[in-house]
């Protein structure tokens, strides 16, 4: 059966001076969906994800996202404070460099989401715990993230975007700055800990191996869609994959906690403001 839409994009424009880096995109993604987009420097692909994630606003067209348990909400046409709440409250981001913050430790890093919201330190820094456990990184949560490998701090990345269950994440070259079998580890932690359990994942890569593990690879030129297909991608775990196999092991769908509670519940979608140049959006 056919999942129900949770973004859908029509006649997406989006120019930088002379250059049109979208031409009238249109694409709808599905829950439970992985898409790889792809293209060449320069094509558009990362001015479309930046728009679909309400980090940029297009010149023209629509964006409604349709998050589990909320009214469909159009995107465009809102103001920044708008976006970044979208962004806090129903999105997740994992970037090429992770973007953590050094001075803070790997626990601290992965609960900002909820502490943004105002939840307690305490229950957001153990709900955060208890994600980065299920992504291979028990007892390494009171490290800094210079004392953590490139793909160590790749997968608390992934706790910080999931760790309130945000039902649509964002990846920009997710993989690009690690090495082969470090990538296909982390590749396998980011697809559990979205598809794996429902959630929505759209990603931007130029690694042809990295989309063909997605469900679907969009290809993007000269700002418009070039290509939409399907893969035979079952998104098995690599072999050498150090990462949790076990469903039970992933942290059950948080909830709004009562203010004097103690309890580790968390709010159901939310994700850090992320804050993007756009200067060089025309050149990727």
């Amino acid at each position: 059966m056919t999942s129900s839409p949770v973004l859908t994009a029509s006649g997406l424009v989006k120019q930088y001076g002379a250059l049109r880096a979208l031409d009238g995109v249109s694409l709808t993604i599905r829950a439970g969906e992985s898409v790889a987009v792809m293209g060449a420097s320069g094509s558009g692909k990362t001015t479309l994800l930046h728009c679909l994630a309400a980090v940029i606003a297009p010149d023209a067209g629509s964006i409604v996202l349709s998050a589990p348990g909320a009214a469909p909400r159009e995107l465009v046409g809102l103001s920044e404070s708008e976006r970044a709440r979208v962004r806090r409250e129903a999105l997740g981001f994992v970037f090429q460099e992770h973007l953590l913050l050094p001075e803070l430790t790997a626990v601290e890093n992965a609960a900002l989401p909820l502490l943004l919201k105002g939840l307690r330190r305490q229950d957001a820094e153990r709900h955060a715990a208890v994600w980065l456990a299920a992504l291979g990184l028990a007892g390494m949560e009171g490290r800094r993230i210079g004392q953590l490998s490139g793909g160590q701090a790749q997968r608390v990345a992934i706790a910080r975007a999931q760790v309130t269950g945000a039902p649509v994440v964002f990846a920009d070259e997710p993989t690009g700055a690690l090495d082969s079998a470090t990538s296909s580890e982390v590749l396998d932690a980011l697809l559990l800990a979205t598809t794996g359990q429902g959630r929505t994942l759209v990603m931007v890569t130029h690694d042809a191996d990295v989309a063909r593990r997605c469900s679907r690879i969009v290809r993007v030129r000269d700002g418009r869609i070039v290509g939409d297909s399907e893969t035979d991608a079952t998104e098995a775990l690599s072999p050498a994959s150090s990462a949790p196999r076990s469903a039970a092991a992933w942290p059950a769908p948080a909830s709004a906690p009562a203010p004097a509670s103690t309890s580790t519940s968390t709010p159901t979608s939310t994700s850090t403001s992320t804050s993007t140049s756009t200067s060089t959006e025309a050149n990727r």
